[in-house]
């Protein structure tokens, strides 16, 4: 059985990854068994894979549209790595990672989209 956690969205950081407010604590949330790229600031243009920031907008942005217009959002926690970071699911729709693996914005596995994805 599973139990959904009611909690306030904040911030929609990445493809797989958000912030919300847990219990009158603000939370950072890692979206479950997915990866999407990471989303660069102007400032941090060294990291990695930064031929994929068109793909991390457009994870961000669909994540961002899906949650922002749910009446409820919930989660499904699924490890507590530390006070201020939860590994789990978002609800309405538990499915988001695979919408995001369905659209190439991400894949399976946690920290793997720079090992699997090649330049376009």
């Amino acid at each position: 059985m599973c139990v959904t956690t009611p909690v306030t969205l904040l911030e929609v950081i990445d493809g797989d990854t958000i912030w919300v407010k847990k219990d009158g604590k603000k939370v950072v949330v890692e979206f479950e068994g997915i990866d999407a790229p990471e989303l660069d600031h102007e400032e941090k243009k060294t990291q990695d894979c930064l031929y994929d920031q068109k793909k991390a907008e457009k994870a961000r942005n669909l994540i961002q549209n899906i949650l922002s217009s749910a009446k409820e959002v919930g989660l499904i926690i699924k490890e507590e790595v530390n006070e201020q970071e939860l590994r789990g699911k978002s609800m309405p729709r538990a499915q988001l990672g695979q919408e995001l693996i369905y659209k190439h914005l991400a894949v399976e596995g946690q920290g793997k989209w720079c090992d699997l994805n090649e330049r376009d």
